[in-house]
C-alpha cells in the first residue's frame, strides 16, 4: 500500500504576519463591543482570539487595531489606537482545547472594502509590528 500525499494549499494572496504581544482589536458591532488579542494580520484579513467567550459576530463588524500594553484591561488599552474603522466580514471561528482544559476561541475575518489611505496604513503596521510567519 502507497502513503498518499496531501498537498495543502495556502489560499491566501497574502502570508500572514505574526504580531508583537500587546496588540488588541476593538471589535464593534452596533452599540456592542469586544475586545480581541491579535493573532496574526495579513492585507486580507485578521485572526484573533476574544476575550469574551461568551458570543461570536456572525454579521459584519468593524475592529480598531491598538498598541497597548499586555494587559486585558480597556483601561491601559483605549490610550493606543493605532488604525480605526476596519470593516470585517467573518469568516470562522474554532474552538481549542488545551491540555489543562481551558477554552480559547480563534476567530478569523477577512477585510471589507478598504481605502488606499486605509490599505497604505495596514501595509505600515504590518512590516512595523509583525514577522511574516513560514
Amino acid at each position: 500500500m502507497t502513503e498518499e500525499k496531501k498537498i495543502i494549499t495556502e489560499r491566501r494572496r497574502h502570508k500572514r504576519n505574526q504580531l508583537e504581544t500587546g496588540i488588541y482589536a476593538l471589535c464593534r458591532q452596533g452599540d456592542y463591543s469586544e475586545l480581541a488579542r491579535i493573532i496574526d494580520v495579513n492585507m486580507d484579513g485578521i485572526a484573533f482570539i476574544p476575550i469574551n467567550k461568551e458570543r461570536f459576530f456572525t454579521d459584519p463588524f468593524e475592529i480598531d487595531i491598538i498598541l497597548g500594553e499586555d494587559t486585558l484591561s480597556y483601561n491601559t488599552i483605549s490610550s493606543g489606537s493605532f488604525l480605526e474603522k476596519i470593516p470585517v466580514k467573518p469568516v470562522q471561528c474554532d474552538m481549542m482545547e488545551s491540555s489543562d482544559s481551558a477554552i480559547t476561541i480563534r476567530c478569523g475575518g477577512e477585510f471589507g472594502e478598504l481605502s488606499t489611505h486605509l490599505i497604505s496604513q495596514l501595509d505600515c503596521f504590518t512590516r512595523n509590528h509583525s514577522q511574516e510567519k513560514e
